[in-house]
Parts: C-alpha cells; sequence; structure tokens
C-alpha cells in the first residue's frame, strides 16, 4: 500500500454508519410531515370506493417502493400525467395503509385485513408488505384456517406454503371435513385429497361421508361434478352399507350422462374385492393411515457398557408398549449397522461391526417379522458402519461410513446384486441420511473416522443424474445425529455430538426454500439415537445420555414441543438401526411385553 492511502479504522466506519443511520430516520420523518402536509405532492391516489377521500402522496416515494408505480409514473400511461388516479380494485383502507409503509410508516395486519392487503401488496408489487403478510397468515393459521390459507397459497404461487398447507389438511382431514370451509371449497381440491394416499382416515367410510357431505350442501350446483369426484372414492374399501350408498350415489348423479355406460359399470365391478387383475390401480390402494398401524423396530446396538447387542425390540406407539422379539428372529450381534424397510415391509439390515475394533462388515440380511425369517442377501462392495441409509423409488442406498472412500452403492432387488453410484462429495462417518421427494440427503459427521470435530456440510443426490450437490450448511456441526422427514415436508435434525458433548439442538431444513429453521431443543441430549416418524409425530429413542438412553421422545410438530413417552427400552441403548414397519390387519408380532412399559 503506498502512502499515500489510508484504510478507514473501525470506529470511522462505525461513526458513519451512525449518520447514515440518522440521515434515514430524518429523511423518513421529513417526507411523512410533507405527506400529511400536502408540501410537495403531485399525485392523489383513491382506492375502490369512490366516496372515499383521496390519499395526497409523492410520486418519488411511490416509484421508489414500488416497480409498479415506477412503471406508471415513467412511461406513457395515461396515469404519468394525471393528478388523481383511482385503483378500482384495491380497497381504500388497504390502499392507504400501502401508503403509509411506502413512507416508512408501520403496517397494521390483522385478521380482518390480511387478504386484500395480500391481493394489493402482490399487484402493486410491494414484496416486502406481501412477505409480512404470509409470515402472518403461516405463524397464526390453525386447523379452521387451513383450507382459506392454502386456496391463497395457490392462488399467489406461493409453493412453499401451499405445500405445507396440504399436508396439514391431509393431516386434520376428519376434523376439516365437519367445518363450513370444506363445503365451500371446489371440486378440484376435494378430487386432490380424495387422491392422495397420505389421507388420514381410519377408514375409507370417512372420505366417502365428507364427500356426501360437501355434495349435500349444494346438490343442485353440484350434481354434474359428482361423478368425477367419486371416482377418487376407494370402493373397494368401503363397507357394505357405504358400499350401497356410493353405487346410489353415482346413479343419482350421473343419470342423465354417458359415464354409466357397460364399460365404466365393467370398471367398477373389477376393482372391488376377489375381481381385481395384477395391475392395481391407485383408486385399489389402501390408504397409508387405515387399519394399518406402524411400528418402529430396534436391531443390535451398544448397551451401557457398549457391549454388543442381538437384541430386536419393536415400539408401537399406537398401543404405547415395547416388546422384546423372540429370539429365533434375532439377526447376528451388531452395532452401526444400516436399517430400512424395503417395499415389501421386510427390513434390510447392512453393514455395522460385530465386536470393538472389528472390520467394518459386507454382509446384508433380510428379515422378515412375519415369518420369523433372517436371510443373507449380496453383501456390499465395501464394508460400513456408521454410515447412510436410505430407501427411494425402490431401490436401497449406502453410503459413507467407516471406510477411507466416500463410495455409495445401491441395491438392484431383481439381480441381488449391489452397483456403484456418484460417491460423497466427502468422506463422511456418523452421518444422517435421509430420502424425501425423490432426493437423497446427508447431514453432518466427521470427515474421517477419528475426527473429533464434525462437519456442517448438508448435500443432496439426484438419482436421474447420478450426482451430489451442496446444500445450505446446517447451523450446528454435528456427528451421530438423527434425521426424519416430519408431516409438513421439512428435514429435522436431532441431536448428535459435537467436540465430546451430546447434544439436544433441533433444526429443520425445508427442501422447498433450501432455508434452516430452528425448533424446540429435545428434553435430553441424544447421540447415536433411534429416530422415526409415526402417524404425525417425530420419535427420538434411546441414544447416550447418561441416565436417559433408554428413553424415548416424542414431538408434537404444531405446538413445537417434545414430551417424554411414558415407554422404555428395557436396557440402555445406542448406535442401533431403527426404521419404521407397518402391520397389516390379521398379521402379530409374537415377542415378550417389556414390563416396564405401561
Amino acid at each position: 500500500m503506498s502512502s499515500g492511502q489510508t484504510q478507514p479504522c473501525g470506529e470511522s466506519a462505525s461513526v458513519r454508519s451512525s449518520v447514515e443511520g440518522a440521515m434515514t430516520g430524518r429523511l423518513a420523518v421529513g417526507l411523512q410531515e410533507m405527506k400529511s402536509s400536502g408540501v410537495f405532492c403531485d399525485v392523489v391516489l383513491k382506492g375502490a370506493e369512490e366516496s372515499a377521500a383521496g390519499i395526497p402522496c409523492h410520486r418519488l416515494v411511490l416509484s421508489a417502493q414500488s416497480s409498479y408505480f415506477r412503471t406508471m409514473f415513467a412511461s406513457d400511461w395515461k396515469e404519468s400525467s394525471e393528478k388523481e388516479i383511482q385503483l378500482h380494485n384495491i380497497p381504500s383502507n388497504t390502499l392507504r395503509k400501502l401508503v403509509d409503509y411506502a413512507y416508512a410508516l408501520p403496517v397494521l395486519i390483522d385478521h380482518d385485513s390480511i387478504q386484500p392487503l395480500l391481493a394489493a401488496a402482490i399487484f402493486l408489487d410491494f414484496p416486502h408488505v406481501a412477505t409480512l403478510c404470509w409470515d402472518f397468515l403461516e405463524k397464526h393459521m390453525d386447523v379452521s384456517s387451513y383450507l382459506q390459507v392454502s386456496s391463497l397459497a395457490k392462488m399467489h404461487n406461493n409453493a412453499r406454503l401451499a405445500e405445507k398447507t396440504r399436508s396439514l389438511i391431509l393431516r386434520h382431514f376428519v376434523k376439516i371435513a365437519q367445518s363450513t370451509e370444506f363445503l365451500l371449497v371446489d371440486a378440484e381440491t376435494i378430487m386432490e385429497l380424495a387422491a392422495s394416499d397420505d389421507l388420514r382416515v381410519e377408514s375409507e367410510d370417512e372420505v366417502f361421508e365428507a364427500v356426501k357431505r360437501w355434495f349435500d350442501y349444494d346438490h343442485t350446483g353440484r350434481h354434474a361434478q359428482l361423478s368425477d369426484v367419486l371416482q377418487y372414492i376407494r370402493v373397494p374399501f368401503l363397507s357394505p352399507k357405504r358400499l350401497e350408498d356410493y353405487f346410489l350415489a353415482l346413479f343419482n348423479g350421473l343419470i342423465s350422462s354417458t359415464a354409466l355406460n357397460g364399460s365404466c359399470q365393467s370398471n367398477i365391478i373389477e376393482q372391488l374385492p376377489g375381481r381385481r387383475s395384477e395391475a392395481i390401480p391407485s383408486r385399489c390402494r389402501p390408504r397409508e393411515s387405515y387399519g394399518s398401524p406402524k411400528v418402529i423396530v430396534c436391531v443390535g446396538g451398544l448397551d451401557h457398557d457398549e457391549n454388543i447387542l442381538d437384541a430386536v425390540q419393536i415400539f408401537s406407539p399406537s398401543i404405547s408398549g415395547v416388546w422384546l422379539l423372540e429370539r429365533s428372529k434375532r439377526p447376528q450381534p451388531v452395532a452401526g449397522c444400516g436399517l430400512v424397510t424395503a417395499e415389501d415391509n421386510s427390513l434390510i439390515i447392512c453393514g455395522g461391526v460385530e465386536a470393538k475394533a472389528s472390520d467394518c462388515l459386507k454382509r446384508v440380511c433380510q428379515l422378515d417379522l412375519l415369518v420369523n425369517e433372517c436371510t443373507d442377501l449380496a453383501p456390499m462392495q465395501v464394508g460400513r458402519a456408521f454410515g447412510g441409509v436410505a430407501a427411494l423409488n425402490g431401490r436401497i442406498y449406502v453410503a459413507g461410513g467407516c471406510t477411507d472412500e466416500a463410495t455409495m452403492e445401491f441395491y438392484n432387488a431383481d439381480k441381488d446384486v449391489w452397483q456403484s453410484a456418484a460417491g460423497l462429495p466427502l468422506p463422511l462417518v456418523g452421518f444422517a441420511m435421509v430420502a424425501s421427494r425423490d432426493r437423497v440427503y446427508t447431514f453432518g459427521g466427521c470427515s474421517e473416522p477419528e475426527a473429533d470435530h464434525p462437519v456442517n456440510s448438508t448435500f443432496c443426490y439426484n438419482p436421474e443424474t447420478d450426482a451430489w450437490s451442496k446444500l445450505a450448511d446446517m447451523p450446528t456441526a454435528r456427528s451421530f445425529c438423527s434425521a426424519c422427514v416430519g408431516p409438513n415436508g421439512y428435514i429435522y435434525v436431532i441431536g448428535g455430538e459435537n467436540s465430546g458433548e451430546a447434544l439436544r439442538c433441533v433444526e429443520a431444513y425445508d427442501p422447498t426454500s433450501g432455508q434452516w429453521l430452528k425448533k424446540r431443543d429435545t428434553i435430553n441430549e441424544h447421540c447415536a439415537a433411534g429416530y422415526a416418524y409415526v402417524d404425525g409425530k417425530i420419535y427420538v429413542l434411546g441414544g447416550c445420555s447418561e441416565d436417559t438412553d433408554s428413553d424415548i421422545e416424542v414431538y408434537d410438530e404444531d405446538a413445537d414441543v417434545w414430551n417424554p413417552h411414558p415407554c422404555r427400552f428395557s436396557e440402555a441403548k445406542t448406535a442401533f438401526g431403527c426404521a419404521v414397519m407397518t402391520i397389516k390387519k390379521g398379521q402379530c408380532l409374537t415377542g415378550q411385553l417389556n414390563l416396564d412399559s405401561p
């Protein structure tokens, strides 16, 4: 640096910043005073009401805040030279709020004004006001307003909030279907909900009753739409009484149309139980929620003294019980294995270690708890433990683990072979891996097996391109953390370890926006714990947290709160495989009930 050049010191920069802040404040106050007194005002805005008083303001101020007004005043539009401009689609009170915002005055947002204010902010291009409106809607919505917020999100192309409200509506469908707002939605919304596998109902009868209630509200106006809506009812799963009602409704709705032709009748009949072909249409699949309770299965792991376990324990959230499976069904003792549920509802156990300081295993076995079988599958190409595993679109992906290679491979079930895929961007061990929305995500971990300091990296794998991409880093670096997809589509990263300290920290990644959100900490620290999402709740099981490593915690997403579950494992447990499987009607898992469970 030459002698004639000087660098401003930190103190000078601070003084300059203070001066700029003061000048900005004085400018805002001066503009507000001129607006109030009418000094230099060169345009008057009027809202939709003819009788409402106009709002004197300055073209320059409006143009600085809104590209809509900037374009209006700088173009050859007739409004560019008019002294008074009426905006026929903006209510006067709403227009006044936006003008106040342009002059740095506070904007009051409440339930009564939110819809017109949001629409006006988008139309007149006040993006910050629109953001304030979206934040208000998301923060204050509840079951009674999910449909309304969903409609606004779709109308104004807010994809993230539309997806979130859709998930909430599916989850609370039975309660929402009893509301007046449900009766007012359009047929397209009814069909979208009824078509979803994720609709939360106890039986298909509840779906039919909701559709019938919606139709009866406007029998005449919706008569022509009834046939389109009824095609999304899953006919094979209706009770005999509702099946009779279904055909009656179908007949009454289509009596004057051509849809009751022989082909239509034949298709409906063929969908009934016992008449279906091998190709099963979507309306013949049972929904995820009814008649199929889910259980969380935990395989192997370490006890409090770091002994490697062969135990298979099953936790049922629906009946609050923990079972220790019969010994004949247990696999070999293993810790640090990957566990995932296959499409046939069996469990796939990948890798792990059998003893302290032993080599990582290539072994893969299939555990079928319903027929009491544990069989070996083709081994992995690379031995892995404390790596990642995820099931996506019929493939089982495994990556990383205690190896110097950042490799990934997937299982081809048709050929019983493992095939290579694009490797991780860096070698990782003790990281979380989860599949969501046709992608595979990884969170945290250590880049070397013996490293003391974890990373906060987040990566995403696209199977279509066989390529990884880097996403926004986690706010908290951690290894041996847990991750699962919650009901709103966020990916929750829970607990873990940093510099030898177990964590309570919970952060959620939004795949739609690419942003991280801070969530409520768990009650206790959890490291190398189990995790699962079942029936709208997130569960964290065990983990090395001193006296609490046999505990179970449950997260209520709506309330953002963790609660202790009354169930506990029969013994301390960490570094075990954890996955969710579905128990169909008529199936049972035998074993010994943990006497510590209620």
